[in-house]
């Protein structure tokens, strides 16, 4: 890392805090997204084979 004052420094260490903590709350919104998708999506096909089963 160059050699940048403190405060630059101190900034630079905060913005990566602060883009780790967002990443990590994005990657649990998508996976629990992922999880609510897959989810319908298998209550989707039970419900097709409900419906196919009294065809």
């Amino acid at each position: 890392m160059p050699n940048f004052p403190p405060i630059l420094k101190e900034l630079w260490g905060a913005a990566q805090m602060i883009v780790e903590k967002v990443s990590a709350v994005v990657v649990k919104i998508v996976l629990l997204a992922w999880q609510a998708i897959y989810w319908l999506f298998e209550r989707f096909v039970d419900l097709i084979h409900l419906i196919a089963g009294k065809l």
